[in-house]
This record gives structure tokens, sequence and C-alpha cells, in this order.
């Protein structure tokens, strides 16, 4: 191990209290030293530059008994510009290089160890070069540069000579990057992060909570929910869905409900439901309900309101009918919705929001929602709303909404 690499990765807290973690022993990575027969050419000499992966260090777990396998080892990178694929994503081939080479030095240690092991009780050991036969990679986020990130790698099954050796990229914050069904793994991760930032991202959709609703896992969103993720954060795209509207867009009813049970809104998660032909089934939505609470209710606990504003400059908030049907039939009815779903308040941050509107009395009229006021002038409604009727639209930051000509129905503009 170069001291340079040291003395780069302890001027890192993150990295320093791993080094220093009592738990960890830091040894050297033989792959970045350069050698005259062209061994390891790749990692000593290729990608050992300031502008591809300028510092490295590994380390591994220490096993619970000395003459036990050494079932981790951690490799710290910091990976610069040269790597790239797209502009601050490193090259999807160059991930899976890394992976590949950090399995490669748990499989090294530990045929070290084992001929430490039988050296000391005077027994002999094959060498045996290893070899990948297979290696599969789920890329589930992009690796961005330039930033240090945390390889680790695992044995998860041991065959006689083959080794199935599992591995995973984290950056700073240890955000999980984990596999349907994969719980195992990340009760490990989170086991050796005390205390792990699993509330951030970098990226538009790649908060743990949101890739476990996404997965359908329901397994890993009550172990990340016990872990103190947070399920009303919102992704960073527009949208800005919660872990409860990614699982209702996939169609994966288990996480939604237990998302909506433990008190989120179920905005999004109907909205999804209603807009998708295949979702619109009442059963789907009656599933997401907590025992006894009706739908319009449901919605909206804090009761955001419309406002008309009409042509004198006065403005009157109005709340929608109680007789308001939730039967997902899609159509405007007279007096009453007769769906839409059932209404959806807007909501800061929420860039989209199923929306009622009830017609001025008098007058063509903008309506905006109280809530949100980015979404002032996402909605307007021309002369052929009949006074007094309830509608349906669909607000959007994006789009003009209008009530359409023909049909009774809404279309964008």
């Amino acid at each position: 191990m170069g001291d340079d690499d040291l003395t780069f990765f302890q001027t890192i807290p993150w990295c320093a209290s791993l080094i220093n973690d009592p738990s960890y022993v830091t040894i050297p990575t033989i792959s970045r030293v350069s050698k005259e027969d062209t061994e390891d050419a790749l990692f000593g000499d290729i990608l050992r530059t300031d502008k591809t992966i300028a510092a490295c260090l590994s380390l591994y777990k220490k096993p619970a008994v000395s003459t036990a396998p050494i079932g981790e080892v951690t490799t710290l990178l910091s990976l610069e510009y040269g790597l790239n694929g797209y502009r601050h994503v490193c090259h999807g081939g160059i991930v899976a290089t890394i992976l590949d080479e950090v399995m490669g030095i748990l499989l090294a240690v530990n045929k070290d160890r084992e001929a430490e092991i039988a050296r000391d009780t005077g027994k002999s050991v094959e060498t045996m070069a290893e070899v990948t036969a297979e290696l599969t990679v789920k890329y589930l986020k992009p690796v961005t540069t330039p930033q240090t990130v945390r390889v680790k790698a695992w044995l998860s099954r041991t065959e006689g000579r083959k080794f199935w050796v599992e591995g995973t990229i984290e950056d700073k914050s240890g955000t999980v990057d984990f596999r349907d069904g994969d719980v195992a793994r990340l009760e490990r991760l989170l086991d050796t992060s005390p205390t792990p930032d699993i509330n951030h991202s970098h990226f538009e959709f790649v908060l743990p909570l949101h890739l476990a609703a996404w997965c359908d896992n329901l397994a890993a969103v009550d172990l990340l929910l016990a872990a103190g993720a947070d399920p009303l954060i919102g992704t960073c795209t527009e949208q800005r869905f919660t872990a409860m509207g990614v699982a209702a867009q996939r169609g994966h009813q288990r996480p939604a409900k237990v998302l909506s049970h433990i008190g989120l809104q179920v905005q999004q998660a109907l909205w999804w439901f209603f807009l998708h032909p295949d979702l619109r089934d009442p059963t789907s939505v009656s599933s997401l309900l907590q025992p006894g609470v009706h739908l319009p209710e449901f919605l909206c606990p804090r009761q955001a309101q419309l406002g008309i504003m009409y042509s004198d400059g006065q403005q009157k908030m109005e709340t929608p009918p109680d007789d308001f049907a939730d039967t997902p039939t899609g159509e405007i009815g007279e007096g009453t919705i007769k769906n839409c779903g059932a209404y959806v308040q807007a909501q800061e941050g929420i860039g989209c929001a199923k929306m009622i509107v009830r017609a001025n009395p008098s007058t063509p009229m903008d309506i905006f929602l109280r809530a949100n006021p980015s979404l002032e002038t996402a909605a307007k409604c021309d002369s052929n709303l009949k006074p007094g009727v309830w509608y349906c639209g669909t607000a959007h930051t994006l789009w003009n909404y209008k009530r359409a000509r023909q049909g009774g129905r809404t279309q964008h503009t």
C-alpha cells in the first residue's frame, strides 16, 4: 500500500473512520504494483494515474476466529474523470472491472491466509490461479466522477474450487444498491454503519426506500423503515414521488399498502392506479385504505382547497362535495364527479396532482392550487364549463389543461 494513498484517504472523514476502525486491517493492493512481466498492467499502470484511479487502499474485516476465512474486503478508490463514459459518469465497463478486481482481492487474501496457516502447521498448499468464470452486474444507479467510493466484496458460497462472491460500489452516504430479495446483504450494510445516511441521494430515484418499493421488496421496505428511512421524502424528479408513489406507479400493492398505513398521503398511488388502464381496479384502491377510513377523508386529511379567482379579483375558497363518488369510472358527471379517482389535493413540493374544480357561476375563471403557488397558471378552464358543476382535471407544471369541448372529458393542450 502506498503511503500517499493512505494519507489521502485519512483526510476524508468517512474513510478515516473506516481505516481507524480496529475491526479492519489495511493490506497491500497487489494489483496496483507494476510488474515487469506485464501482470496487473491494467490496474498497476493504465488505471493508476491522476486522471483515472488516483488512489487506492484495501482493507479486510477481521474474522471472529483467527483461522477462519476472511469473509469481506473493502477497497477505497478515488475515481477521476478519465474513467468517464458519459459526463461525470464512470463507464459501465470500468464499473464491472472494478467489481471484478475487488472480488479477486478477496480471493487473493484468503489464498495468502491459507498459505500462512499451512506453513504454520507444516501442511502443503495447492497453488492455483483464480479466474472469473461468470460476472453478473446489475446497474442500479450511475457511479459519478470525480468521487471516492467504497467497493465491498464478500463470499456468499463455496463449493470445492468454486467461489461465489458478491459485491457493491457505495458512495460516502452508504447508499444501498440492492437486488430483489437481497435483504441479508442490506442487513449487513446497515449493521456495519451504525448511522447510515439512508435518506440521502445525489441522483433521481435512488433512495434505498424508493428502490425497495420499485422492486416490490417488502422485506427491504420494512427493514429500511425500521432503520430510519423517511417515507415522506420525494424523488428529485419533477413529480417528487414518495416511495409509495413509486410502488403504485409500478403496480406493487404490498409496499404501497405498508407505506400508506404508516401515515403517508396516498395521492400519488391513486394517481397512478386510476391513470393506468391495467390498474383501474377498485380492489387496488381499497387495499390501500386503512379500515374504516372513507376515501375522500383519507385522501385529504389536510383538506387543501381550490382557489377560484373571479373576474373582479375576489377569491373564494371551496371544498369538493361530500357525496363525491369513488367508483373508478373516469367519467365526469353532473353535479358530482363520478370519478377521476377520488380528488387529490395539491401539496407543496409535488409537481403534479389530480384536482377537481367547480365552475364559476358567472364567468370563466383561472384556477390555481392554494398549496402550490407554482401551479398558479398550470390549469385554465374555458367558457364551456357549466356553472355549479364539479369537473376533474390534472394540473402539471409543464402543461396547461383545458376542459375539452367534446364528450365532457379533460384534454391537455
